[in-house]
């Protein structure tokens, strides 16, 4: 249990500071439109990454019926 704890705090500091970070540097600043305009696509970018590997290995075969 103890090295679940460790490895667990471990990983909250190697992360935490690559989501916290930008929210200081950037809080304030305005992003280019375009910018703005490709992370407004992120979302259904990463919820096709996820879905679409299951749909083609759904059947267990890649050439699916």
């Amino acid at each position: 249990m103890t090295k679940i704890m460790i490895l667990s705090v471990l990983m909250m500091c190697v992360t935490a500071p690559s989501r916290i970070l930008p929210v200081f540097f950037l809080g304030e600043r305005k992003l280019p439109p375009f910018v703005e305009s490709l992370l407004h696509y992120i979302p259904y970018a990463v919820l096709g990454a996820l879905i679409f590997p299951d749909v083609l290995t759904a059947t267990g075969s890649i050439y699916s019926s």
